[in-house]
């Protein structure tokens, strides 16, 4: 059933939310810069992407391959990998709520532990639910 329209644009967005996110974003043309960046977000393909506000930014840096903050650096490099991954996730809470430097930190840690998928998972969540400023 293909949906178009307003009905359309909201059943990509639930699709995107799905664990099917990657199939769902190369499945539509992005008819916006937004759905554009979702899109490549939810593929990994950020190269060339740009952002029109903070929290898109700060996700589009985080999977841009910066420096994890030194402090989840360090646990990880100490043999902490869980603790560094709940701290990330605390990260990403504060991202949540209007901290974009943590969604970068939170986004840059996921990765470099081999959790690609769950960041940009989780990047997509934020971008399509928003923070909470």
């Amino acid at each position: 059933l293909a949906l178009e329209g307003e009905a359309g644009a909201l059943a990509h967005r639930v699709a995107l939310l799905s664990p099917g996110f990657e199939e769902a974003a190369r499945s539509r043309i992005p008819a916006s810069p937004r759905e554009a960046l979702w899109r490549a977000v939810a593929t990994g393909e950020i190269e060339g992407t740009t952002a029109a506000d903070p929290g898109a930014a700060a996700v589009i840096e985080g999977l841009s391959d910066p420096e994890i903050p030194a402090e989840l650096s360090a646990v990880i490099e100490e043999g902490r990998l869980g603790e560094g991954i709940l701290r990330a996730a605390a990260l990403f809470r504060q991202g949540l709520d209007g901290d974009h430097r943590a969604v970068t930190g939170a986004i840059a840690t996921l990765r470099a532990v081999g959790l690609e998928e769950v960041a940009r998972r989780a990047a997509l969540q934020f971008l399509l639910l928003g923070d909470r400023r």
